[in-house]
């Protein structure tokens, strides 16, 4: 029976019984989103870097600057899809182990596609919204005579719709993420891209998986900001009052972190910490969601037997 304890403990089971694995995912999500990072930051850190010198650097190309953030994107996404699949396989299919339980094949392929028809399905559900959204903004300006200019706000009063229809888009992206997220465990199990399935099999469950997503998030959330205001905390606060000195920020881009002391040490500390946590974080996600697609069919006579050894 599925229950918010079941996803849960699916989560933690997965972190308790796999810690090396666990490690490793995060380790290397971490080096993809620095390796990233440095992809798309470095021409503006070149430019900045040139002009702190004392030359003069032009802007990088915005076309480049385009590729190379998509580039990023899809790369990272495939990564995060790598690491999920082996976090299925963990549970799913134990036997095949590996290392970490990584493998570059077919399943993470087709969870790539099946990312691709999702943010496909995005793109065309925020566009019918932005669409809607003007439709009703200006109606609803129209009805009212035109925005009066609202006391501190440059775009005038907004109706009371407009934030409804707002909160409902969001709430609909909720909705859509719960039921359909058993279609990643369901086209490992299928070994083809499953998604009608899933949707029929998580009728009914929408509470209870909101409910073991929801306290998954919340402890990985306060994981999150717990290192935030251990150790960023001084870094963030110097940076918005203006006093990071401008060596600081000239090592932090250059990767000399050996120059800034102590500072320097709690920001790799920081680093390794969230590294740790993206790790739990994949671990999370990809047990709970195994644990509840297995429970799912469970209830329907097809048992998955590897989740619950």
């Amino acid at each position: 029976m599925l229950t918010v304890g079941t996803i849960v403990n699916g989560g933690f089971r997965l972190v308790r019984e796999r810690p090396f694995s666990v490690a490793i995912w995060g380790l290397i999500y971490m080096a993809g989103a620095i390796a990233g990072f440095i992809l798309v930051l470095g021409p503006l850190f070149a430019m900045q870097a040139g002009m702190m010198g004392g030359g003069e650097a032009g802007p990088p190309n915005p076309l480049a600057m385009m590729g190379v953030v998509y580039l990023f994107d899809f790369g990272i996404l495939f990564l995060l899809m790598v690491l999920m699949a082996a976090g299925l396989r963990a549970v799913l299919r134990p036997e095949e182990s590996g290392f970490a339980f990584i493998r570059l094949g077919m399943d993470e392929l087709r969870l790539f596609g099946l990312m691709l028809i999702f943010l496909v399905g995005f793109m065309v559900l925020s566009i019918a919204f932005a669409i809607l959204f003007a439709i009703v903004l200006g109606a609803t300006g129209a009805m009212s005579g035109g925005y009066a200019p609202a006391e501190g706000s440059p775009f005038g009063r907004i109706s009371w719709a407009v934030y409804a229809l707002m909160l409902g888009f969001y709430a609909l992206l909720f909705w859509l993420q719960v039921r359909l997220s058993p279609t990643i465990a369901l086209t490992m199990i299928r070994q083809k891209i499953i998604i009608g399935e899933a949707w029929r099999l998580s009728r009914g469950h929408f509470w209870t998986m909101f409910g073991g997503f929801l306290v998954l998030g919340l402890i990985l959330g306060a994981g999150y900001l717990a290192i935030l205001f251990a150790v960023f905390a001084p870094f963030i606060g110097d940076f918005t009052r203006g006093t990071l000195g401008m060596d600081t920020l000239a090592a932090i881009q250059q990767g000399n972190f050996a120059s800034l002391g102590g500072f320097g040490f709690m920001l790799i500390l920081g680093a390794v910490g969230i590294a740790i946590l993206a790790g739990i974080g994949i671990a999370f996600w990809s047990g709970g969601i195994a644990t509840a697609t297995a429970a799912l069919l469970e209830e329907e006579g097809e048992g998955v037997a590897a989740a619950f050894e």
